[in-house]
């Protein structure tokens, strides 16, 4: 037994040993020193990355993401927003974000720490960058705070020298056109499409033929119909599942959302009508068949309200409604009805009436929790939006 026992200590300091190695292979960072404090908390700074990436505002240029931690990162962090925000939320990683455009201004900083109900993020003139080294190859130079600042009543300021290889993700060749054309008449693409086709249309029967057994058994259950109209009519919008691009209405409806996927900055959304000749398509008017909110030259539509840093949206299956749920980091944090044809928003929750409304002076996010469509019903969740990320309340709205 005792040699059982010394034989695995062995073995444990050997995983330990190879797991370093391999992160030091995966991840190495370029020298680095000096301090960031957040609330009290005196946090070294010992390692640093640099990641390019398309231009926020030019994407024909490259903008270089400076990041400045405490501990080593993996590959995977270094490349993985999420995998970066998971780790700060454990407490484990306390980090600076620069993203440094081709005009070498920093355009965007962000500071993580555990301390904060959220992290501080933009430009101040306070930051102030000194480069030294500022090519396709190497960032070099020195970022710092000229006063302390403070965020939702945190101090912090940070101070640092760096120097820092810049990585490129490695791009896969574009596929060849035989390749295209190999792949578009393949079975697993046939089947894709008769997913989608199935899931825009609310076809069940076809969906079950293209579903696993098991899943395609769950559509007779009472969960069916909430499967079924959540995949298509609910888009969620925060970190990895965040879709950068245009979002139509299923089922061919009139109107779409553009969603950014505006990395620290939010996710936020604007409404599109892409109907052509900008008319209702197929959305069932009221008794008095107005529609004189919308034409050719003004088919675009966005709130600060309801359009800053989204958490999930979803499509009402009549179509005439977009329900939008935000944080409260960047945007409101309310939960809003878009009447779709009056043009016009209304802010649903939080409900200031209720009792569990002084929870949430702190500041809070809403998010589409379950869709019934059997029922018509929303359940909303209402989290306070620090650290925490609790559960303050559930409400069931009318889904129209």
């Amino acid at each position: 037994m005792e040699n059982l026992n010394i034989f695995i200590t062995w073995l444990s300091l050997f995983s330990v040993m190879i797991s370093m190695a391999i992160a030091s292979q995966n991840s190495t960072s370029s020298k680095t020193e000096g301090q960031l404090i957040v609330a009290g908390d005196t946090v070294q700074i010992k390692h640093a990355y640099a990641m390019a990436q398309p231009g926020f505002f030019d994407e024909s240029k490259e903008d270089i993401v400076l990041i400045v931690t405490n501990i080593p990162l993996t590959d995977k962090a270094i490349e993985d927003l999420w995998e970066r925000n998971t780790l700060v939320s454990e407490g484990t990683l306390k980090t600076v974000e620069v993203t440094i455009n081709s005009e070498q201004q920093p355009i965007s900083v962000s500071v993580k720490h555990p301390a904060f109900q959220a992290s501080p993020s933009g430009s101040s003139t306070n930051y102030i960058l000194e480069l030294k080294t500022f090519n396709e190859k190497t960032v070099e130079g020195r970022m710092y705070c000229k006063n302390q600042m403070e965020f939702f009543d945190t101090a912090y300021r940070f101070d640092f020298t760096f120097k820092a290889e810049v990585r490129r993700k490695k791009e896969l060749p574009p596929p060849t056109e035989e390749e295209k054309a190999t792949a578009a008449n393949s079975p697993q693409a046939a089947v894709y499409l008769a997913f989608v086709e199935a899931v825009n249309a609310g076809d069940v029967n076809t969906l079950k033929k293209v579903l696993a057994a098991d899943v395609a058994r769950e559509l007779d259950g009472p969960e069916g119909k909430d499967m079924l109209g959540s995949s298509s009519y609910l888009i969620q919008a925060q970190f990895e599942k965040c879709q950068h691009g245009l979002h139509p209405q299923p089922n061919g409806g009139p109107f779409s959302v553009f969603l950014f996927c505006d990395d620290a900055l939010g996710s936020n959304i604007g409404v599109i009508l892409t109907q052509p000749g900008a008319g209702p398509g197929n959305i069932k008017l009221n008794d008095d068949q107005i529609w004189n909110q919308w034409d050719t030259s003004d088919r675009f539509w966005q709130d600060n309200l309801w359009a800053t840093d989204v958490v999930n949206f979803l499509w009402s299956p009549s179509l005439r409604y977009l329900y939008v749920a935000t944080s409260g980091v960047y945007g409101d944090g309310g939960f809003f009805k878009l009447d779709l044809q009056a043009h016009v928003s209304e802010c649903v929750l939080p409900d200031t009436s209720e009792n569990y409304f002084s929870g949430l002076k702190t500041g809070y996010l809403t998010s589409i929790e379950k869709v019934d469509t059997k029922n018509e019903v929303i359940t909303i969740g209402i989290y306070s939006y620090d650290e925490t990320r609790t559960l303050i309340a559930t409400e069931d709205i009318p889904l129209e």
